[in-house]
């Protein structure tokens, strides 16, 4: 036999389960017995406890009944009277026998004896003397007396003729057979000890054995020692407990009630060893029936496992043989169930991983997969792959809901389909990301293409009577000019998709420098965290001059990053891509340090110059940034109306809320605030005029055509006014020319700030320039103050 195969371990947990069950069983049932037996034993003392007591006030009242109806009879008092002692001798040895009494005694009113029947007393008995003188208290007296060697339970009562006479005392003498009778009576073992000063003595027991007696004295004795109360002693085979009697001049009578544990327990032997014989016969027939049971699950479950191999090999040919209509024959035909369910699932995860499940079109995988098919197997000589971004995509799932996004991308991927051929690929790659790929001859020109499917895409999309505005960036790469395999095609599409909508030109092809600068980008993103902590990046400050006097009271704050092996990094090659992941926050912390530093500086040394700083849509969503601001102008002992925060529309548009949340805050710390490159956003005028702001800057574009296009010019003078009329300071900016200056003066411009001023500078050079500038000098701003 095989010992590990699982038909073994069948039969051997089986009988090891059943053998373990009868085990406890058996252990429950004796523990249970020898409970049980215990407690019968204790409730068999108990209600010997009760039948004592009852019996022994029984007795006493029989004792006092027989004393009372001898002390009635008129001869037996006419007997004491007349002092005859034979009538009196007859009279207590009658009613003696009639009760069979140990006892029978007539004493005077002196407490000495006058007649007896039974044992003789002597005259001088103390003890019978003390229960008299308890009868002459009580009008009769009940109780215990040790007279001599002996125990007797009496009662005493008056002879009254009508005043007492003399004392009747009846008693029954406690001995071995009265503890035989109540043990007889309480199935219990009776034992009467007596304590005294000399110690414990056996008066009467149902034990014959003299060792046992003296045993259980002196168990009592160690138990109690002094007097005895009504609880459980310790004594083997026994469950034993001491009732304390009645006080005697010697001591105490103490009457010990035991339940034999061993009787009581064997009475449950008969019920283990039938409990044994049928485990025995049990076990036996679990051994045989596991055998049985093992053979029947082991066979059909072989014949699974062989099942299960071919499957595993890939064979879904042969289902696997039922057997039995029973729980294995229902466990083979949910095994075959499984099988066409692995069948039917394996197919669906085929098509799940190479289909699309919202638009049912190929994923990347599967595009990707059949383009490179298509290119090893030299179908096509030409072909242009298209990665599709939708524009404003985000906004509709914002808006609208997912739902709503889900039904878009629906429509978008049919229309897609419909403006190419049948032989085409149109795929998803995911979220809003569509992919194509075309064949391009004579008759399908890549750029009609791609106008088809932009125009297709920006028709006006409805969603549940919504309209949706929807638009595409395109990006371009071409087989074989671009890339000989479907990944390098791919990923060089994606490349010109994201400049294409990086710089808002619809579509793009891809082109060869896009690679080198998206590397660049990458490793710059990189580095940007490193330039911060190692101080590559610096400030350079432009002025701000009035256009009214020529005062320079102000200038901005422009980031430099000077980097260890490129060189100087032109802020546009890396600020919207530090805006892009977050590190923008980083860089404007920086230069809010360093420039309220710097404003400390140059107040110290007497010039007041308010410093502008950008800071950009990420920064509005920063809940902590009107903390900091505040913190760091106080550490550098600048006051907050020394600091300016130039915010674009954009970055104001982008979350109106928060944007305004936070201007709010940093309006009332003091913080002056200015809305940078107007009229190049969207913001409407009633938001502005919401916002706790102090300057409005003209963007640069407007301020250089404004000589030659007299549109930017009425655009420029319409600002000014209107900033004006908000009671806002407006600053022009990109300043390069003398005219641009005269016509702002003539527009009344507040501030304007250009090369025509000066170039941004260090610190160190402002100071320089600082010194040497005489704004008065310039002859426009001479006119204008004269």
């Amino acid at each position: 036999m095989n010992f590990r195969s699982l038909r073994f371990r069948i039969v051997v947990f089986f009988g090891w389960l059943f053998a373990t069950v009868l085990a406890v069983v058996f252990a429950l049932v004796t523990t249970a017995s020898y409970q049980i037996a215990r407690q019968q034993s204790g409730d068999d003392l108990r209600l010997g406890q009760r039948i004592f007591h009852r019996l022994q006030q029984q007795t006493r009242d029989r004792l006092l009944q027989s004393a009372s109806v001898l002390t009635a009879d008129y001869g037996f008092r006419e007997a004491i009277s007349s002092s005859h002692t034979a009538t009196i001798a007859s009279a207590l040895q009658n009613q003696r026998e009639r009760i069979g009494a140990d006892i029978m005694l007539l004493s005077g009113l002196d407490g000495r004896a006058i007649s007896a029947s039974g044992s003789t007393l002597s005259d001088n008995n103390s003890e019978l003397s003390r229960h008299i003188r308890e009868a002459e208290v009580r009008s009769s007296a009940i109780g215990t007396l040790a007279l001599g060697d002996n125990v007797y339970d009496v009662v005493t009562i008056p002879v009254l003729a009508p005043e007492p006479i003399a004392w009747v005392t009846l008693g029954f003498r406690i001995n071995d057979e009265l503890a035989r009778d109540l043990g007889a009576l309480t199935s219990l073992e009776v034992t009467f000890l007596h304590r005294q000063a000399t110690g414990w003595s056996v008066v009467a027991s149902t034990h014959g054995d003299s060792k046992t007696r003296s045993n259980l004295a002196r168990a009592t004795a160690a138990a109690y020692g002094g007097r005895p109360g009504s609880e459980p002693i310790e004594t083997p085979g026994y469950e034993t407990i001491a009732i304390p009697g009645d006080e005697t001049d010697k001591g105490t009578v103490v009457i010990v009630l035991q339940s034999s544990s061993d009787k009581a327990v064997a009475r449950f032997s008969q019920l283990r060893r039938t409990l044994i014989l049928l485990s025995s016969l049990g076990l036996l027939g679990a051994l045989v029936g596991s055998i049985f049971i093992a053979r029947r699950i082991t066979r059909p479950i072989q014949t699974l496992a062989e099942t299960a191999l071919q499957i595993q090999r890939g064979d879904y040919t042969q289902p696997a043989q039922i057997f039995e209509k029973d729980e294995i024959g229902a466990f083979a035909i949910t095994f075959n169930h499984m099988r066409d369910a692995i069948v039917n699932r394996e197919s669906e995860i085929r098509r799940l991983a190479y289909e699309d499940a919202l638009t049912g079109l190929p994923n990347r995988i599967c595009l990707e997969d059949k383009l490179q098919r298509m290119l090893a197997e030299g179908q096509v000589a030409s072909l242009a792959v298209m990665i599709i971004d939708l524009d404003r995509f985000n906004h509709v799932n914002d808006t609208l809901g997912h739902a709503a996004g889900d039904v878009v991308l629906r429509i978008v991927a049919q229309r897609l389909c419909s403006a190419v051929r049948d032989f085409d690929l149109v795929g998803r790659f995911g979220s809003d990301v569509f992919a194509l790929v075309v064949r391009i001859d004579d008759s399908f020109r890549l750029d009609a293409v791609v106008k088809r499917i932009q125009f297709t895409i920006e028709q006006d999309v409805s969603v549940d009577g919504e309209p949706v505005d929807v638009g595409c960036s395109v990006g371009i790469a071409c087989y074989p000019i671009h890339g000989d395999d479907a990944g390098t095609l791919l990923r060089r599409a994606d490349i010109a998709m994201h400049r294409a909508k990086r710089s808002h030109l619809g579509s793009a092809s891809y082109e060869a420098q896009n690679d080198q600068i998206r590397r660049d980008q990458l490793n710059l993103l990189g580095e940007i965290r490193r330039a911060i902590q190692s101080d590559q990046l610096s400030l350079v400050y432009q002025p701000k001059m009035s256009v009214a006097d020529g005062a320079i009271d102000g200038a901005e704050a422009l980031v430099r990053w000077q980097h260890p092996t490129r060189g100087l990094v032109p802020p546009s090659e890396f600020i919207p891509f530090a805006e892009q992941t977050g590190a923008i926050r980083l860089i404007t912390r920086w230069v809010i340090d360093h420039a309220a530093a710097q404003c400390g500086i140059w107040l110290r040394s007497g010039h007041a110059i308010k410093i502008s700083i950008n800071v950009s849509a990420r920064d509005l969503l920063d809940r902590e940034l009107p903390e900091y601001v505040r913190n760091t102008m106080i550490a550098h002992g600048a006051p907050a109306k020394m600091l300016c925060l130039e915010i674009t529309e954009s970055a104001l548009m982008e979350e109106p809320i928060a944007a305004h949340t936070t201007v709010s805050r940093l309006h009332d710390l003091g913080i002056e605030l200015a809305i940078d490159d107007y009229g190049t956003g969207y913001s409407s005028l009633a938001y502005i005029k919401q916002l706790p702001v102090n300057e409005l800057k003209i963007d640069r574009a407007f301020v250089t055509n404004m000589t030659a296009h007299a549109e930017d010019a009425a655009i420029v003078r319409s600002t000014i006014e209107l900033g004006h009329n908000l009671g806002l300071r407006v600053v022009a900016e990109g300043v390069e020319s003398d005219r641009e200056l005269a016509l702002l003066a003539k527009f009344n411009c507040d501030v304007a700030q250009g090369y025509l001023i000066s170039r941004p500078l260090g610190p160190g050079m402002f100071e320089s320039w600082l010194a040497s500038y005489r704004g008065r000098s310039h002859p426009l701003i001479a006119a204008n103050s004269a």
